[in-house]
C-alpha cells in the first residue's frame, strides 16, 4: 500500500510540474512571436512583462462556454478528449525522472509507452465516430492513418537503444547510456 501511495503522489507531483512547464513555454512561444511580428505580445496580466498570463489562460479555457454539435452522442463525444489527456499523461508513468523517482517501474517499460501512446488515436475515433457527420469522420480516420504511419518508424528507432541496453525497462536503458545512444552510428 505505501508503494502506491508513493507512486500516487509521485504521479501527481509530476503532473503538476509537467502542466505547469508546458503552460510557461506556451507563454515564452508568444513573447517570442509576438516579438518576430513587431508587437508586444502577453504583457499587462501580471505585471511585470505578462508573468500571470498562463493563469489567465487557464480561467479563459475553464469558463469558456460549452458548444456542442446538435445530433452528436453526447458521452463518448465529450468523453473523447479526456481519453486523449489521459493517454498523454500516462506516458510519464514509466518515465524515468532520476535514478529513484520512477512512477512505474516494470520490466516492459518501453512496450507500455508504445501501447499507451497508441492509445490516443482512440480519441480521434471517438470524436469523430460521436459527431454523426461524414466529415468529421473523415478527418478522424485520416488522423489515425497519420498516428499509425508515424508510428511505424517510431518503433525501428525505438528498436534501437532497447537492444544496446539489453532491456526494455526504461530504467536500465537510461543506465545503460555511459555514452549516448545517439553517438554509436555515429562513431561507428
Amino acid at each position: 500500500m505505501n508503494a502506491l501511495i508513493n507512486s500516487l503522489i509521485y504521479g501527481i507531483f509530476v503532473l503538476l510540474i509537467v502542466f505547469g512547464i508546458v503552460a510557461y513555454l506556451t507563454w515564452i512561444e508568444r513573447k517570442f512571436a509576438g516579438r518576430m511580428q513587431s508587437r508586444i505580445g502577453p504583457y499587462y496580466v501580471g505585471r511585470p512583462h505578462g508573468w500571470l498570463q498562463p493563469l489567465a489562460d487557464v480561467l479563459k479555457l475553464i469558463l469558456k462556454e460549452d458548444i456542442t454539435p446538435k445530433n452528436v452522442d453526447k458521452l463518448i463525444y465529450n468523453l473523447a478528449p479526456f481519453v486523449v489527456l489521459i493517454s498523454a499523461t500516462l506516458l510519464y508513468a514509466v518515465l524515468p525522472f532520476s535514478e529513484n523517482i520512477v512512477i512505474s517501474d516494470i520490466s516492459v517499460g518501453i512496450l507500455t509507452f508504445i501501447a499507451i501512446s497508441s492509445l490516443s488515436i482512440m480519441g480521434a475515433f471517438m470524436a469523430g465516430w460521436a459527431s454523426n457527420s461524414k466529415y468529421p469522420l473523415i478527418s478522424a480516420i485520416r488522423g489515425g492513418a497519420q498516428i499509425v504511419s508515424y508510428e511505424i518508424p517510431l518503433l525501428f528507432s525505438i528498436i534501437v537503444p532497447c537492444a544496446l541496453a539489453g532491456s526494455l525497462n526504461a530504467k536500465e536503458i537510461v543506465k545503460a547510456q555511459k555514452i549516448w545512444f545517439i553517438l554509436y552510428p555515429v562513431i561507428g
